[in-house]
């Protein structure tokens, strides 16, 4: 799936964070009832995209994707793997999800792209387990 743009969603929240919605008496009708209409409109079987006016940008699974390709990677290299040998391993996991191989330039372009999340999620496991240790030594 795509990710998707809604115009309808994001008024409609805009309206709840000003509190120009609250539930209560006539609190924002007009963009009360568009939403009702693009739900009822939903019920009745018209297309979700079109109802709720959603637009489809490019992201979702193919950045997913390569995240866990990235993320392989490290996995790897941290085990003292070569990055030749970290790429391949990599290129495995992606033709058993019926991905392509990727050359090594596409692949260090991924691991680039990906590299600071990876490492704030390496940090947080680490503090994570710091703070489970301190725990048990408490008790």
């Amino acid at each position: 799936m795509k990710r998707a743009d809604s115009r309808f969603i994001k008024t409609f929240l805009a309206c709840v964070r000003a509190d120009a919605i609250t539930g209560q008496g006539r609190s924002g009708p007009v963009v009360l009832q568009n939403m009702v209409d693009a739900l009822q409109s939903i019920l009745e079987g018209a297309d979700f995209d079109t109802a709720l006016k959603i637009e489809r940008k490019p992201g979702g699974p193919e950045y997913e994707r390569t995240y866990i390709l990235a993320v392989i990677m490290r996995a790897h290299m941290k085990g003292g793997d070569k990055v030749v040998v970290a790429e391949e391993y990599a290129n495995i996991w992606l033709e058993a999800v019926g991905g392509k191989r990727l050359t090594a330039r596409r692949m260090r372009t991924i691991r680039k792209q990906h590299h600071a999340r990876i490492q704030a999620a390496e940090s947080i496991s680490v503090m994570v387990r710091k703070v489970q240790q301190a725990i048990e030594k408490a008790e």
